[in-house]
């Protein structure tokens, strides 16, 4: 286990010790994942703005299984709603959807997003508490900035910074969850392969 860099290597090594192809089964699994995601909205009380995890599981997957994996599935789930499976957010599909002007700039920040806390988590950014928050932080804030900031360019609107700001609480409920996500897996994956605290 002295090859494990990611919490991902972990389950790797499982599936291929069960001989379940590895890319088919992350591949599935992340797009599931995605897709639930996109269908579960929350609403924080007190403030007058909704959202979904789905930034937070694109960030995770990207922290957990790595470039190559993650950029994989990303793509195959957009093709999978731009030939008309009801994956995107509202069981929406079609390129049409992909690329609605209020939409286009959250779509095409997934994958800056998962290279942003793949290529952190490659140099240990998601084993401490700190650089979690911060590599969790960066990459939900580029979904953000990104889906807020491209349809205000695009139109060509004032009011971005107050869209921005309207999400604050969205964006720091998502960077909390992350991080206590990886902390918890990485502290029941210390307690199963102590040897690996030492890296």
């Amino acid at each position: 286990m002295k090859d494990i860099r990611l919490l991902g290597d972990i389950l790797k090594h499982k599936l291929a010790d069960y001989r379940i192809p590895v890319r088919t089964y992350l591949v599935f699994e992340n797009i599931l994942v995605l897709i639930l995601l996109a269908k579960f909205t929350f609403q924080i009380p007190y403030f007058e703005v909704a959202g979904s995890f789905q930034p937070l599981g694109v960030t995770l997957i990207g922290a957990i299984y790595g470039y190559q994996a993650s950029l994989r599935s990303i793509i195959i789930y957009f093709l999978l709603g731009v030939f008309g499976a009801p994956v995107f957010e509202g069981s929406e599909s079609g390129i049409q959807h992909l690329f609605d002007i209020q939409l286009v700039g959250y779509y095409s920040s997934f994958i800056p997003a998962v290279l942003i806390s793949a290529s952190l988590a490659t140099f240990n950014w998601d084993r401490k508490w700190l650089h979690s928050t911060a590599m969790i932080l960066l990459s939900v804030l580029v979904i953000f900035l990104m889906g807020v900031g491209i349809p205000y360019a695009i139109r060509l609107e004032e009011g971005f910074f107050y869209a921005v700001y309207d999400n604050i609480p969205v964006i720091a409920l998502q960077v909390i969850m992350g991080t206590l996500i990886l902390q918890l897996s990485w502290l029941l994956v210390y307690e199963a392969y102590p040897e690996l605290k030492e890296d």
